[in-house]
């Protein structure tokens, strides 16, 4: 009989720690998920195209080429779970319509984002980009939200912490409101966010950033969040 017992109660401790190994693996989620992603709709904005590559790192590295990249991994994983994805660009080139200087196309494209983005207001937007900085040693992911909206905040809060705990564990930024003078965001009511992933002017993470399996984590840590906040709710909910 004792023996019996003993081996139940191995039995519930393992249980037990399974469990708390699972939340803390997937970041320590508080709010109940419903699983359920129908008419969901997410736009995923890969930042800048040619001819605006956006930054370009010492060895010659295009930010448009790794915006693009994490996109479409953020596509993939989102469409294979039943959301309605759109990529405002699908390519290396950005999307302007009009134009003949590399500024007045710049224009075009990003007015073109704002009609996307407008044209889908029930949508979450999701901007990938990379940052640069004038010294070298500043590193490190770096999530924004739309300010005043509550879904935008949780879900980005909840991306930094996964990038710092799983793929970062040197970095300590936190995530902050979208600057008031990002063009695509004040220009749309859309609940967003945007992932600086990393930056171009540090060789450690210019070297994690050009690795597909990093780039794979970074999309996970995007997408594992967005599937569990957005599951079953409104994407305008505030």
């Amino acid at each position: 009989m004792n023996k019996t017992f003993t081996v139940l109660k191995i039995t519930l401790l393992l249980s037990i720690c399974i469990v708390i190994c699972t939340v803390l693996y997937i970041g320590g989620f508080t709010d109940k998920p419903v699983f359920s992603v129908a008419k969901q709709k997410i736009v995923i904005d890969a930042g800048h195209g040619l001819p605006d590559g956006g930054a370009v790192a010492a060895d010659g590295t295009i930010e448009s080429d790794l915006n693009l990249a994490i996109a479409k991994r953020v596509y993939e994983k989102l469409n294979a779970v039943g959301f309605e994805c759109i990529m405002m660009r699908s390519d290396e080139n950005s999307i302007f319509t009009d134009g003949n200087t590399i500024h007045a196309k710049k224009v075009s494209d990003t007015r073109r984002r704002v009609e996307i983005a407008r044209n889908n207001p029930e949508a979450f937007v999701i901007s990938i980009h990379m940052n640069t900085y004038t010294t070298s040693d500043v590193h490190g992911a770096q999530v924004f939200y739309k300010s005043g909206s509550e879904i935008s905040k949780n879900i980005a809060m909840e991306i930094q912490n996964i990038i710092n705990l799983k793929y970062q564990p040197e970095n300590t930024k936190v995530s902050k409101p979208i600057p008031a003078n990002v063009y695509l965001f004040s220009h749309i009511d859309n609940n967003c966010v945007l992932a600086e992933c990393g930056f171009l002017t540090n060789s450690d993470d210019l070297a994690k950033l050009k690795d597909p399996e990093f780039q794979e984590g970074i999309a996970s840590a995007i997408s594992e969040v967005i599937t569990y906040k957005l599951c079953g709710s409104d994407t305008n909910a505030q």
